[in-house]
Parts: structure tokens; C-alpha cells; sequence
């Protein structure tokens, strides 16, 4: 929507470059497995790819290549994978399907459901990022990039320095 102009700017996943825009990153949060609330898995503390390397996932349908990566063994469908298309239906997916899921961690405060369990996942970071067109430099687009600045300094002020990664702008800024 930010390319076709729908949108002036957009608060992103980011899962890499994407020609056109530039992504000013925000937050870099951790990646969490979505996991059915009566499983073996909901109890654990930390999970890795290894012990959750045979299960069946909860697949979001994206066209991004950086999705697939950043999802680690998620990224990839079995025969009996729940195909989703937007990230709010992962949790319900997973309920319903006693499959497995991935996603940022904010998903546990914006898509909380009762039939699942958010479990930290080893493997990369979610990254956040505001996302405008390359080249806009509208007062308006401008004033949101520092908007989304400031939130890093007071991120770090709050939970310390180095806690946002420092290389915020992939196009490197």
C-alpha cells in the first residue's frame, strides 16, 4: 500500500529491502512459536528450531522470500499445513488445528487468544520498521521517521542502550 501510494507510511514487519521503499527500523523484538495451549510445548521457557523441528505449522501466505527465512522451520508447509493469510488468524489456526505457528513478539498483546501459548523461539528477530516510499521527503513523511526516532531513544532510555539496534535504515542512514 505504501508503494502504490494508498498509504503515505506504514509500520512493518521487516523481513528485508523491498524495491521502492525505504524502512527506517524501529524495534527489534523476538520471535515466538504459537503453540496449541494442551501441547507438551506451552509449558517450555524457550523453544529451538530443534525441538520443534518435526511439527506441522501454521503457514502465512506471503510473497516476501525474507518471510520464509525469518520463519525458520515455519517457512515451510507439510502436506497438512493450515494455509492463513493474515497474521491475525495464526493464533486461531493453531487452536483449531493443533499446529503450530510463528510470529513477533507484540502478537502476544494483539492477537491474544485462549487455545494458544506464545513461547520464545531461538532463531531472528522480529524487526519493526516505518515504511515510506524511497525518496519522500514530505514534511509530513519526514515528521513520522522522527516520530519513529524518537521512540528508539526512549525505548533505550527506558530498557537500556543498544537494546533497538543502531543500523535503524536499511538504505544506511
Amino acid at each position: 500500500m505504501v508503494r502504490s501510494g494508498a498509504v503515505d507510511v506504514a509500520v512493518v514487519h521487516d523481513i528485508g529491502p523491498v524495491d521502492g521503499l525505504r524502512l527506517d527500523r524501529v524495534l527489534d523484538t523476538g520471535r515466538w512459536a504459537v503453540v496449541p495451549a494442551g501441547s507438551p510445548l506451552a509449558g517450555a521457557a524457550r523453544l529451538t528450531e530443534a525441538d520443534v523441528g518435526d511439527a506441522q505449522w501454521v503457514r502465512l501466505v506471503g510473497r516476501h522470500p525474507g518471510l520464509a527465512d525469518w520463519a525458520g522451520p515455519a517457512g515451510s508447509s507439510g502436506s497438512t499445513s493450515t494455509v492463513v493469510r493474515s497474521p491475525a488468524a495464526v493464533p486461531a489456526a493453531v487452536a483449531t488445528s493443533g499446529q503450530l505457528g510463528v510470529h513477533g513478539e507484540p502478537a502476544r498483546r494483539f492477537f491474544p487468544h485462549p487455545g494458544v501459548r506464545y513461547v520464545p523461539l531461538a532463531g531472528p528477530a522480529a524487526l519493526v520498521s516505518v515504511a515510506s516510499r524511497e525518496g519522500d521527503e514530505r514534511p509530513a513523511v519526514r515528521a513520522f521517521r522522527e516520530a519513529a526516532r524518537a521512540v528508539v531513544v526512549a525505548t533505550e532510555s527506558i530498557i537500556g542502550a543498544g537494546a533497538v539496534p543502531r543500523d535503524r535504515n536499511r538504505n544506511g542512514e
